[in-house]
């Protein structure tokens, strides 16, 4: 009843963020597919709990398409995001974050940026071959963020195609799925109440170099800034504070052992100091960003009853947790 209840705040919060996407887009374009998706996701986690499909099969196919619809909602709310900071005309607050920034490192970093020591560093500037070697590997940490999460997702659908019946499995798979979108839905709340575009932007007349790496990071920078935008004055991302990557990746960690995947909480966790690291450095996020992305785990392991001691194990003898 717990986690039903808790659905139904991340659902109902998901279809408010929904609405104003919808408003602020015309009833057109992401807004529309937001609004839509949260639907689906709402009468597809409807039908399942009241039980309306009596076919054993045809039920879990529901259930499979709730968890995957699910993990599709972060992509149209990013999209949407965007586009209603844009038509509401916003103003954005990476100046009062960039003053966070200084009070809280200004006495360590120029303007509280890592990012700026780096670039003006002779050993690690990007230029250098130490700094390329970190830019590449801090930019391939970056990317796996969509990795780690939506992993967890995966192997508890396998999990549950396995035994469709178990209803330990099946309120685990729901479990990091109310988690998980209620972790990106905090996100684009808050990115949409305080737009900011990141110091990449901000501070871009700031740099000497180039964030290039060796091979694959000179690929994932062009693509970064063909989705979230490379002009200063046409920025298409506003999603700076807090920093989902950091987030979500904490989130992923704390999940997976909570529900007792211990190796994959391991691996998970150097994942997400790589990542903490990584935004900064990379000039993606101020640190402020990065401090207040506790929020989003936070967010997620609520709405997900993930909290308390570590599960036993993904066995279908397994207490349930709630």
């Amino acid at each position: 009843m717990v986690l039903l209840q808790r659905e139904g705040v991340v659902l109902g919060c998901a279809f408010v963020l929904a609405s104003v996407y919808l408003w602020y887009s015309g009833c057109s374009g992401p807004g529309l597919y937001c609004w839509l998706l949260t639907i689906l996701v709402s009468t597809l986690r409807a039908v399942d709990e009241l039980q309306v499909i009596a076919d054993p099969v045809n039920a879990h196919r529901a259930r499979m398409a709730y968890a995957i619809a699910m993990c599709f909602m972060p992509l149209a709310f990013h999209a949407a995001t965007g586009q209603a900071v844009i038509a509401s005309g916003k103003p954005l607050w990476d100046r009062e974050l960039l003053q966070l920034d200084e009070l809280l490192l200004g006495w360590l970093f120029p303007q509280g940026q890592l990012a700026l020591w780096a670039d003006a560093n002779n050993i690690v500037n990007p230029a250098a071959i130490v700094g390329s070697l970190i830019t590449e590997i801090l930019q391939i940490a970056y990317v796996t963020y969509y990795l780690w999460a939506n992993g967890i997702v995966i192997y508890l659908l396998l999990q549950l195609s396995q035994d469709p019946q178990s209803p330990q499995r099946r309120q685990r798979l729901r479990q990091i799925v109310a988690g998980l979108v209620a972790a990106y839905v905090t996100n684009f709340m808050i990115n949409f109440l305080i737009p900011a575009v990141s110091p990449r932007l901000h501070l871009h007349d700031q740099y000497l170099n180039e964030l290039e790496g060796v091979f694959l990071g000179k690929f994932f920078q062009s693509a970064i800034k063909a989705a979230a935008g490379g002009d200063a004055l046409k920025p298409k991302s506003f999603g700076a504070f807090p920093s989902g990557h950091v987030g979500i990746t904490w989130f992923a960690f704390l999940a997976a052992r909570r529900l007792g995947l211990t190796r994959y909480a391991q691996v998970a966790r150097i994942a997400a100091i790589l990542m903490t690291m990584a935004v900064v450095y990379l000039r993606y996020h101020y640190a402020v960003d990065a401090i207040f992305a506790i929020v989003l785990p936070a967010a997620g392991l609520w709405a997900g009853v993930l909290t308390g001691a570590p599960d036993t194990g993904l066995h279908d003898h397994a207490p349930l947790p709630l």
